[in-house]
């Protein structure tokens, strides 16, 4: 592939997860990182892989003005590739400005951003025979919300978009009293998805690349350990072969085909007591998705050929992978041991017993190394840190 990649992250983790896989194909690859925080893209520019790092403010308007300029001076040159929500909002969202500009993902005459409404996601997914939680939609009011009589709990409440939300505000109710004060506080006018509460054994993870017509999902990532900090990211797992979803498969190909969209995608699934129930539908990719390049299956690369090629064939070639490539996300991980999520033997246990950490690479060390002398090495001390300044804070809220 003769274009130039430009991935547009909020996230340290999934943009160098991301650039060291074009990196493994040997694709120019840059990065607009999106952070209102000062040098929060000193990590990543000490990439040897990313080329060129630029910091913008998470401003919607601010991004646009620079890919547009971007886009006039090297016409047709560079495949956008977001890596979280709120990126895939952005460049859908003025696709009609970048469309002539770039190459990047994109739903056959709709939108990326409608569909990632949960409850329409929920929709398909039910027309499509996965099973799906009970949900409810509640239209905040104050003290005069209006409460589904038969709303049952516990349950929990997900955020209707994601770019509106963060995955760390989903939340579980066992009481009918505790939602209630908490609805009612919440701000008049939204509408909040609220869904029946499931007794998940474990997760499965799918990334795969589809080109409206065909889908390709050569692995399943199965979640050993999930992160309690930001809800849902995987900390720790292993691939399975795509047969364990027996007839769930064919159900998830035509889903992802009823929603036309073109690139590469991430689908959730929820295993349960009661069954396997759809979980959620991201269109882009996150920092996991790096295991399926290391096993030998380079989604990323094969997603940005599909995009250029107009006629968006998906080009796989000849790739070979077991099951069982384990891996764990040693920036995540370090993370969850300061905030008292994970023991410190807990993550030497990773450590020993994975195959990978999808942070690390021996081809680009920097930006771990440096990480590891900021917290890994200091870890204990570093817990100590929060530990004290979350019971200063607490301090501070009886005052």
């Amino acid at each position: 592939m003769e274009k130039k990649v430009l991935i547009i992250s909020c996230a340290e983790s999934n943009a160098l997860c991301i650039a060291r896989s074009f990196g493994l194909n040997n694709i120019h690859t840059e990065l607009l990182f999106v952070s209102d925080r000062a040098g929060a893209s000193g990590l990543v520019e000490k990439s040897e892989i990313i080329k060129n790092t630029v910091q913008l403010k998470k401003d919607e308007s601010v991004i646009i003005d620079y890919l547009v300029k971007l886009g006039e001076k090297e016409l047709k040159e560079w495949v956008l590739f977001p890596t979280d929500d709120y990126c895939a909002f952005v460049v859908d969202n003025n696709k009609q400005k970048l469309q002539k500009y770039f190459y990047f993902s994109f739903i056959e005459d709709g939108s990326v951003v409608e569909f990632m409404d949960k409850s329409i996601q929920a929709k398909t997914a039910k027309k499509c025979g996965l099973a799906t939680a009970n949900e409810w939609i509640v239209h905040t009011a104050g003290n005069s919300t209006v409460i589904p009589e038969n709303m049952e709990f516990p349950c929990f409440y997900k955020p209707i978009m994601s770019v509106k939300d963060v995955k760390s505000g989903i939340r579980v109710f066992k009481e009918k009293d505790e939602f209630d004060s908490w609805i009612k506080a919440r701000k008049p006018g939204e509408d909040i998805l609220i869904q029946e509460f499931l007794d998940i054994k474990f997760e499965y993870d799918l990334s795969g690349v589809t080109n409206g017509k065909e889908v390709y999902i050569p692995a399943v990532i199965k979640k050993d350990m999930v992160s309690k900090v930001v809800p849902g990211v995987t900390l720790a797992g292993h691939l399975e072969p795509v047969s364990v979803l027996k007839d769930e498969l064919e159900k998830i190909k035509k889903f992802i085909i009823e929603s036309r969209y073109v690139g590469m995608f991430d689908f959730e699934l929820f295993v349960t007591t009661k069954g396997i129930y759809f979980g959620d539908y991201n269109m882009r990719c996150g920092a996991p998705s790096y295991i399926y390049e290391l096993a030998g299956f380079p989604l990323p690369y094969i997603a940005s050929e599909m995009i250029c090629d107009e006629g968006h064939n998906i080009k796989i070639g000849d790739v070979i992978c077991e099951s069982g490539y384990s891996f764990y996300n040693g920036y995540h991980s370090v993370r969850e041991v300061i905030r008292g999520n994970m023991t410190v033997a807990e993550l030497q246990n990773l450590e020993r017993n994975c195959d990978y950490d999808i942070f690390s690479s021996k081809d680009d060390p920097r930006p771990n190394d440096i990480f590891n002398a900021a917290f890994r090495k200091n870890i204990r001390m570093k817990r100590l840190e929060f530990r004290v300044k979350k019971f200063i804070k607490r301090m501070i809220g009886r005052a």
